[in-house]
């Protein structure tokens, strides 16, 4: 594919509503989280949390670490990394991550720390700090950062309330504080029986609420099944787990209506107290 078309395709994806600076956006990011939509605020009990609810941090009975990449809708400049370890201490929660979009023609990266607290054996609290970089060739680079804070309750019966807060504070990415998206994330989960539901509520101004819905369920003892859809944009997310000891390697997809598919691929490694 000639480099002018994939400039065009890259343009095209950063316009597309609710994608633009999409790595300074934390979802869907993880092969686990993606099978849920995304949904994944208020249940966040691995080592994905460290991004997407660092409260969650706390839940963590070992260190766990996970992977992820994919190339959106195909596009090879539009390759998505991330690396995510979760360290739970008598002090608190403790995670570091990074993850980037882009090529050699454009590239968003971001570093980040998390920390967790447990305020009770119900109420846990998490922030993080994200460190934001932009870079297109021949153009130059800059730089940002963001502060994030989360929290995670846990109600009887296996349901778990979450609510994450994005771009508290934030400085500006090439003289431009909107580029750094300043959000609310709030849901419900629900634990038993084998089975996960997961509801996602995604807000940001100036844009229509989205809403996230997933669903996880173990259909033998190594092998996990996880769907998955998202509103505004409508995107229906399918994916696969399967465990093996402290290992579990992910599989999701996902079909934009305008950019095609998506394929994720990941792997975790839980080192359980």
């Amino acid at each position: 594919m000639g480099r002018p078309l994939v400039f065009i395709l890259i343009i095209t994806f950063l316009l597309q509503p609710r994608t633009g600076r999409a790595a300074f956006k934390t979802i869907p990011l993880g092969v686990r989280p993606a099978g849920l939509a995304g949904a994944f605020v208020a249940l966040a009990n691995d080592a994905n949390a460290v991004l997407l609810n660092p409260a969650g941090i706390s839940l963590l009975d070992g260190t766990e670490l996970t992977t992820f990449h994919t190339r959106l809708y195909g596009i090879d400049d539009l390759r998505r990394m991330m690396a995510a370890v979760a360290i739970p201490t008598p002090v608190g929660g403790v995670g570091v991550f990074m993850h980037s979009l882009g090529g050699d023609l454009y590239r968003e990266s971001v570093f980040g720390i998390s920390y967790s607290r447990a305020l009770s054996q119900r109420l846990f609290l998490g922030t993080t700090i994200r460190m934001l970089m932009l870079a297109i060739n021949s153009y130059g680079a800059t730089h940002g950062t963001a502060w994030d804070a989360g929290v995670l309750i846990l109600l009887p019966s296996g349901v778990q309330a979450g609510l994450k807060m994005e771009g508290i504070r934030r400085s500006s990415i090439a003289g431009r504080s909107d580029t750094i998206p300043r959000s609310v994330r709030l849901g419900l989960s629900r634990t038993g029986g084998g089975i996960t539901i997961a509801v996602q509520f995604d807000l940001e101004q100036g844009r229509p609420v989205a809403a996230r819905i997933g669903q996880e369920f173990r259909v033998m003892a190594p092998v996990i099944i996880r769907t998955g859809l998202l509103t505004s944009p409508s995107v229906f997310f399918a994916g696969l787990g399967i465990e093996i000891s402290r290992l579990e390697a992910s599989y999701t997809a996902s079909s934009h209506p305008i950019l095609g598919a998506t394929h994720r691929v990941g792997l975790s490694v839980r080192f359980r107290g």
